[in-house]
């Protein structure tokens, strides 16, 4: 499983600090510096590899399909589907009857699976939308 290292371990706290957020690694390079750590980019990423492996995060790709983000792996995750604002990040966990008839239709009547892990729906949030108006 890999050794942990106190930068290591620093990163896995910036992900259990922020449990519901996707981060890049300029945003752990972030809470690295605000702790007083100061790390490489190419160490980032590859102690994000090493923790993605272990299963302690789990990568995404952004909306712009160009760069990886992670996000804290729960355990639950692959349960259910996730919303995320464009505007503040902000991931909601989906947990809704609604999407699993689509998930069971889509299954159904067009022979494809979708991969809840990995399928994220993407808008505004409540708060962000009420801003924009």
């Amino acid at each position: 499983m890999g050794y942990n290292t106190e930068q290591k371990n620093l990163i896995i706290k910036c992900f259990e600090t922020n449990k519901d957020s996707q981060l890049g690694a300029s945003d752990v390079l972030s809470f690295l510096a605000a702790n007083n750590t100061k790390v490489g980019l190419a160490t980032i990423y590859r102690n994000l590899e090493s923790l993605e492996k272990e299963g302690k995060i789990k990568k995404f790709i952004d909306v712009s399909g160009r760069q990886g983000i992670w996000q804290y792996n729960s355990g639950h995750c692959g349960q259910h589907y996730h919303l995320k604002c464009f505007d503040c990040g902000k991931v909601i966990h989906l947990e809704c009857e609604i999407v699993e008839n689509l998930e069971n239709h889509i299954g159904k009547e067009h022979g494809f699976a979708i991969d809840r892990e990995k399928t994220i729906f993407y808008g505004r949030c409540d708060l962000c939308a009420s801003k924009k108006c």
